[in-house]
This record gives C-alpha cells, structure tokens and sequence, in this order.
C-alpha cells in the first residue's frame, strides 16, 4: 500500500484550523469588550485556554487503543463546531457553558491531529506548518471581530457569521489519509507509566511555563482598556507574530536543536511581561515578544515530545498537553486575580516567574540519552 503524503495531511489539517480559529478567534476576541473584569477573564480565558486539554491524555490514548486517528479529529471538530452554533440562539448567560463544549472540542481532537503531523520527517516544520495556519485563521478571526465592533453589528449576528465559518473547517478532514498503526493493547494508567522518564520530566518543565502562558485574552483587555478598539488590532498583530514564529521557530529548531529555542520561548516571555509592566508603548511591545514566545514553544515543544514520546504518540502528546493546559487554566486564575489587587505591577510578577522557568529547566531537565536536534 503506498504511504500517504504527510506534507499533504499538514497541508489538510492546516487548512481546517485556519477556518476553525477564523470562526474561534472572531468569537473569543469580541469577550474582553463584554467582560471588564480582569477576574474574569482569567477564568473565561482560562476555560478557553486550558478545559479542553483536561481531556487529551484520554483522547489521545483512546486514538492508540483504537488504531484510529481520524474519526477522533473528525468528530471534535464537529463539536465543536455545532456548539457555535446554536450560540446566536441562546440567551447570553448560556455562552460560556457552550463554549465549554467547544473546548471539549478541541480536546478530543488535538492530540489524534498532532499525532498525524508527527509523521513528518521534519516534525518541527511540520508543526510550525500547522500553527502558522491556525494563527492565520486567528488573525483574520481578530480583524474580523474588530470589523463587527466598529460597524456596530450585534453581537449575536456576528456569532452565527462566525459559527457558520466554522464548518468550513470539516471539509479538509474528508481528504486526510492516515497510514494504519499498531495499536496499543495496554490500559491508559499502564501506558502513561511506561512512557520515557525524559517526557515526564519534560512535561514538569512545560507545566511549570504553562503558568507563564496566561490566556491572550487578559492581555488583550490591557491593550483594550489602553487604546480603546484599537487595542482590538493590536491582538491581531500578536497573532500575527505568534503565527510567523511558529512557523519560523518550528523548522529552525529542526537545524540548530529545540533546546535553543526553548530557551528563546522563556526568555521572550520574561521580557514580553517587563515590557507589559512598564505600560503605554510597551503594552505593543509586549504583546509582540508574547507571540513570539507562544509560537515559538509550541512548534518546538510539540516536535520535541513526539521524538521522545516512545510509540505511543497519541498517549505521549496527550501527557503534555495536558499538563500544559491545566498549568495554562492555573495560570490564567491566578494571573487575573494578580491583576485585580496590583494592576500592571502583576506583569512585573510574570516577568520573574518566566525567568524561574528558565532555571528550572536547566536544573531539572538534563537527558540522560539525548536524541536528535537537542543541543544541551
């Protein structure tokens, strides 16, 4: 049987999370107008950022036990794209608890979808690939929000625009073809214990930056509250950069190691809070250094667990993002109740913790076997 195309699957899924975020991020950049306390928002930017990833270490386990990847990214997609949609039709208390399924959405789907990218050669480019084109479709998601905003459109009228571009996002997913795979027979507590001491210890270290990768939402009710709607704009160009450093970041980690930019990821998200923390200008700046730090971390991140995951791919990516989305959902209460008792000195806090990051990982995370691309 001839080996699917895996440039053709980073292409495919690509496409579907550039119309999924267009349809997301339209949704989620319209809440910091809507939500004006910083309490808040870490608790919405923490469910949007983190709930779904509760759920990833079973899912992406279950698409090992099953042999199956696809149906599982097919079908949390779906979900997450019904739930939208009967967003317009509820009453606004409802939207939060239907966003919950939306984030359950993107649990069941993640770590299936990664672990077909995985099977690319160049896994930090493939990665990268993939993030870029979600950021895209993030981008377009924020530059349309802020077109409803400033014509005056009603809320509800944007969301079923919005949800409706969402289902977009299933089409791609008809055309991914995924080479079978030995499954696993091993039950999930089995499977987790057997996965390689250098993923545990890796996603210790993650989980440890995931308190630093505070939802983007919290950052943007500071541009907001700054520049008014075009606070709005400057969330797009942070995803922009977010985009272009996946992308960038993710295949340069493939030639000069993921350790090197590792490293760049929590170095830029110490000085992204500094900035944030001197105010004014240095909110844009911030905002830039931030998207550089998250694109950065997650293509390399992403690339480096599926190389020291073992066979289990989807139980190993599912382990790490996990921990990373628990920490994210941590981080986001935590760093809005900062911001609620000491106001922009909070990003002086963020900007010190990133740095114990740093220390951290030097200190704990030393491989005794060191694979390909990791430069210690």
């Amino acid at each position: 049987m001839k080996k699917p195309d895996n440039k053709k699957n980073v292409f495919l899924l690509g496409s579907t999370s550039f119309f999924n975020d267009i349809s997301s991020e339209t949704l989620f950049t319209l809440l910091p107008v809507y939500l004006d306390s910083p309490l808040s928002l870490g608790l919405i930017g923490g469910i949007i950022s983190g709930l779904g990833d509760f759920i990833k270490i079973f899912f992406g386990y279950l698409s090992d036990k099953l042999g199956k990847r696809k149906i599982l990214v097919q079908f949390g997609y779906l979900l997450s794209s019904s739930s939208k949609i009967i967003i317009p039709f509820v009453d606004k208390t409802w939207l939060f608890l239907i966003m919950i399924f939306d984030r359950f959405g993107k649990g069941i789907r993640e770590s299936p979808r990664d672990s077909i990218i995985s099977l690319s050669k160049n896994k930090g480019k493939a990665f990268g690939i993939q993030k870029a084109m979600d950021t895209t479709g993030a981008i377009i998601g924020g530059l349309l929000a802020y077109f409803f905003i400033s014509k005056g459109f009603a809320l509800k009228g944007a969301l079923f625009v919005a949800a409706l571009i969402g289902f977009l996002a299933l089409i791609p997913l008809y055309f991914v073809k995924v080479p079978p795979f030995k499954k696993t027979k091993k039950k999930l507590n089995r499977a987790i214990k057997e996965l390689p001491s250098d993923l545990k210890k890796f996603s210790i270290v993650s989980g440890t930056f995931g308190l630093v990768l505070i939802s983007p939402l919290i950052l943007v009710r500071t541009a907001y509250t700054t520049f008014g709607n075009n606070g709005l704009l400057i969330y797009t160009l942070f995803n922009i950069i977010y985009a272009s450093s996946a992308a960038y970041f993710g295949s340069l980690s493939d030639k000069v190691g993921r350790d090197a930019i590792l490293k760049f990821s929590f170095m830029s998200a110490a000085l992204s809070f500094f900035f944030m923390f001197l105010g004014s200008f240095g909110i844009i700046l911030g905002l830039i250094l931030y998207g550089a730090a998250f694109g950065s971390f997650r293509s390399s991140a992403n690339a480096f667990v599926s190389e020291i995951g073992g066979k289990n791919k989807g139980t190993a990516l599912g382990l790490f993002q996990t921990v990373l989305g628990l920490s994210i959902f941590t981080g986001s209460l935590i760093f809005g109740y900062l911001l609620e008792i000491f106001a922009n000195n909070a990003y002086l806090i963020g900007s010190l913790f990133s740095i114990l990051t740093l220390i951290i990982y030097k200190l704990i995370f030393i491989p005794k076997i060191r694979p390909r691309n990791w430069n210690v």
